[in-house]
């Protein structure tokens, strides 16, 4: 069955304009498929040079972006600064399949509203672009934290602590006085009720949420050898 999504938070109650970009031929057509069966318009990109070709004769709601782009001397973030300078109006959503602490930080600071681990599914996607369109405030963004399903438990916040600085499974397991399965355990209950699959993602969110204080949120900064686990 097709995913269908909302259009109910669209600016100005018309069909969005998204920009995907990405150099991968493949996921351009899969994110092309999705979308614009799901009644959004779609415009196609595979380098940095077709974006501005593009902005220059139209705006967009929304640009979805690869994070890494072989053999060029840009990343994804570097498009993304670049859409939100000159188009401030437009979100910005990064997909990546090598996600990370220091990424997910950036693209933060870019006022990404999402940050994808490839492979993405279907219903992955279209709740992304929802939620990109719909209000993003840090009001309701706290609040949604309200429902007892999504609330993080302490050890689950001392945890994403922890994560967030850097540390490994096997170093927060000593750090908590737990076993590795427990503190393995406490990442997938805190990745579901984050709604993600990655520490880079996990981070992403609870930043944006308003759980991590973006103060100080340099990730050179940080211990390195944490690793990405994706919860089953």
């Amino acid at each position: 069955m097709k995913v269908r999504s909302t259009h109910a938070d669209l600016p100005e109650c018309r069909q969005a304009q998204i920009l995907v970009v990405d150099d991968d031929d493949i996921i351009r057509t899969y994110l092309d498929a999705i979308l614009s069966g799901n009644g959004y318009m779609v415009s196609l990109a595979s380098d940095f040079e077709t974006v501005r070709e593009l902005l220059d004769r139209q705006n967009f709601d929304l640009i979805i972006a690869d994070l890494l782009f072989l053999e060029r001397n840009y990343s994804g973030l570097d498009i993304i600064q670049h859409v939100t300078e000159n188009h401030p109006e437009c979100k910005a959503i990064v997909m990546t399949s090598h996600p990370s602490t220091h990424t997910a930080i950036a693209a933060l600071r870019l006022s990404a509203v999402d940050y994808l681990c490839k492979p993405a599914t279907q219903q992955e996607i279209l709740d992304a672009v929802s939620k990109a369109f719909a209000d993003s405030g840090k009001e309701s963004a706290r609040s949604s934290l309200a429902n007892p399903d999504t609330t993080l438990s302490k050890r689950e916040m001392e945890m994403l602590d922890l994560l967030f600085r850097g540390f490994s499974f096997n170093q927060i397991a000593l750090k908590m006085h737990c076993s590795l399965p427990t503190v393995k355990t406490f990442s997938q209950r805190t990745y579901k009720k984050l709604g993600v699959k990655t520490r880079a993602a996990a981070i992403h969110e609870a930043i944006k949420r308003g759980i991590i204080p973006p103060a100080g949120t340099d990730a050179d900064n940080q211990p390195t050898g944490g690793q990405d686990v994706q919860s089953s």
